[in-house]
């Protein structure tokens, strides 16, 4: 096993030295798929409990043992993405989250629901770190996530066995309307509060949302919260007092997307994009650092920094910088100011990858004035730049957890509203499959006419978002009816066999519909040019007022049909000019060339495609 993860890992980190010829899409999914390794690798896989920090030298073994509860809450998440893309399989992927939440559920240490900060990969005991609030509420958000990911499983109960188990008020201390950092056995509850403007927003997110234990007072610890406005450079915007690092913006919005709400006219997602710019600026401009070099956050540090770790930041209050920047500023900051972000990481790249790409990617930081490039990871850093990359590309992680009912009843709560138009288009109620065709309801959206569907399809049932994911997109130019008329597609360009197919629809505003109704699995074989029954047979003069004509073009074709009586008169000729491949019907009037009402009787119709005739049907008239 340990000999194929390293042959494994060579060719990954070999194959990565020539991303300076890929696009931009290119280069981001190789930085996200390096970072998933350390995710998949720096386990212990018999209990699913991730690494703080890892190695990041090729073959370089580290031995650590110390674990982070956030490291597995972003992995968790990362884990869903990596199957999403690919990377590993379903049943993989199902089982790896299955071992975590379920050694987190019955064997590690945790009190009152919140788990110890750092905990040891192979026992989950605790290392001698606090009970942390924030830190539980990373690993829930990861949780619940998979749980969505694998909704309907034993995952999802799960998850929600794990978050519901949280007692915020409890880590209130009493009727306090801030929640604590955390708790130790020693010293009772941390003197530090969360009523500042951080990374304690995903906090108050999700115990605001809890349906068991919502803290004192709730929403009070979001709502009283100190949320100061300042400028830094250009801009001016809601920052965190300590030194508004970057990875405080990030962390929230790693799920929660905030791109169409707002807070008292306050849009946090665009926020954030402020906070990262004046990041930029404070960097290159304030600082004179080189262009593209910069990324004030929480990391690693030189040597010369006792604990050798740093929370950096431009301010505008406690600026600290000393050179070092975290790689993942700019990294987890690609959902947030992407042509910034992508310029900052090639830019690295380009520049530093002898000093700085590694196994799982980029090193943690640098500081080139001190001529000092770290030679590790960090869990809670990649993690933001996998799942920032992914919403960037995707939208996948926002468009799930926004899924959840705890985070869309908290954010009711806590009066976020929305800025445009948020609702879902109605999911397909009535998609089925017959033979090559498919066919289903145009679905209604609040502002009328949906804009796009997604088709895709599997070998097995499409039933959870983990199904979708992993499914086939199919190729399709269908422009959407009007609700409520009939949509048909044949499917073409598949290998033969038996499929599960599904839909989606968007509408204007970019929001996606759930999954439709699980269809039934369909035998897919080539289109051939085919002349369908028309219907009704018989068509009754006094009681249908058209007939419905149907046919199959294989290939690209010109294409005519003709009705002839049974002694070979025209009644009727269609020339429908030259056709694409698939499904085509029309209807009939039951009137000849004329114009005049075809009499009761017999009728022969005739397709022809490339001026061969390739099939009749028999139309039966009656009065």
């Amino acid at each position: 096993m340990i000999k194929s993860k390293v042959i494994i890992i060579t060719v990954l980190f070999l194959f990565s030295h020539i991303l300076h010829a890929q696009t931009d899409e290119e280069f981001l999914r190789n930085v996200q798929k390096q970072s998933f390794w350390f995710f998949w690798n720096e386990v212990n896989p018999s209990t699913g409990v991730i690494k703080d920090r890892a190695a990041n030298v090729l073959y370089e073994e580290d031995g650590y043992t110390l674990g982070s509860i956030a490291s597995v809450g972003f992995g968790l998440t990362a884990i869903c993405v990596g199957h999403s893309q690919g990377w590993i399989t379903y049943q993989e992927a199902y089982d790896r989250i299955y071992t975590t939440l379920n050694f987190f559920l019955n064997s590690a240490s945790r009190k009152n629901g919140f788990y110890a900060h750092f905990i040891n990969i192979n026992t989950g005991l605790n290392v001698g770190s606090e009970v942390s609030s924030i830190d539980t509420t990373i690993l829930s958000a990861g949780a619940l996530f998979a749980g969505q990911y694998f909704k309907g499983t034993d995952i999802e109960d799960m998850a929600k066995q794990l978050y519901e188990g949280i007692d915020w008020y409890w880590m209130c201390n009493g009727n306090d309307p801030f929640l604590n950092m955390g708790w130790s056995s020693g010293g009772g509850f941390d003197v530090n509060e969360w009523d500042d403007f951080n990374e304690g927003f995903l906090l108050d997110i999700l115990a605001v949302g809890s349906p068991t234990h919502p803290p004192y007072n709730s929403p009070t610890c979001w709502t009283s919260m100190n949320k100061p406005v300042g400028t830094s450079g250009s801009y001016t915007f809601i920052y965190s007092p300590v030194n508004n690092a970057l990875f405080v913006h990030q962390f929230p919005q790693c799920w929660v997307d905030l791109r169409n709400y707002s807070w008292k006219g306050i849009n946090f997602y665009t926020n954030s994009i402020k906070a990262t710019l004046a990041n930029k600026e404070y960097c290159e401009v304030t600082l004179s650092y080189p262009v593209n070099y910069w990324g004030l956050t929480a990391c690693d540090a030189p040597p010369h920094i006792p604990s050798g770790y740093k929370n950096y930041g431009p301010g505008p209050t406690i600026p600290n910088p000393d050179g070092t920047i975290g790689v993942y500023g700019p990294g987890a900051s690609v959902m947030f100011t992407p042509t910034e972000s992508i310029a900052a990481l090639k830019y690295i790249y380009n520049n530093y990858y002898s000093q700085m790409w590694g196994k799982y990617g980029f090193m943690d930081a640098m500081n080139i004035y001190s001529n000092w490039y770290d030679d590790e990871v960090i869990g809670i850093d990649q993690g933001s730049m996998l799942l920032s990359i992914e919403n960037y590309f995707t939208g996948m992680v926002w468009d799930e957890f926004m899924k959840i009912e705890y985070i869309q009843n908290a954010l009711n709560t806590m009066e976020f509203t929305p800025d445009t138009d948020v609702t879902r288009p109605q999911p397909v109620v009535d998609f089925f499959v017959i033979g090559n065709r498919l066919e289903w309801t145009a679905p209604s959206d609040n502002t009328g006419t949906v804009k796009k569907y997604y088709i895709r399809y599997l070998t097995r049932a499409i039933t959870k978002p983990a199904d979708w994911y992993e499914a086939t997109e199919l190729t399709h130019e269908i422009a959407p009816k009007t609700p409520g008329e009939k949509e048909t597609l044949m499917v073409e360009g598949i290998p033969p066999g038996t499929y599960f197919f599904a839909i989606k629809s968007e509408d204007n505003a970019g929001n996606k519909s759930l999954l439709s109704n699980p269809t039934v699995s369909a035998e897919i074989n080539p289109i051939k040019n085919t002349l369908l029954q028309n219907f009704p047979n018989p068509f009754h003069l006094k009681n249908h007022d058209h007939i419905t004509l149907r046919y199959v073009v294989g290939k690209t074709g010109s294409v005519k049909l003709t009705a002839c009586s049974l002694g070979g008169k025209i009644v009727k000729q269609w020339d429908k000019g030259s056709q694409a491949a698939g499904y085509y019907q029309f209807d009939w009037d039951g009137k000849d060339s004329s114009g005049s009402a075809i009499e009761p009787g017999i009728y022969i119709l005739i397709l022809e495609i490339g001026g061969k005739k390739i099939s009749e049907n028999s139309i039966v008239v009656i009065q």
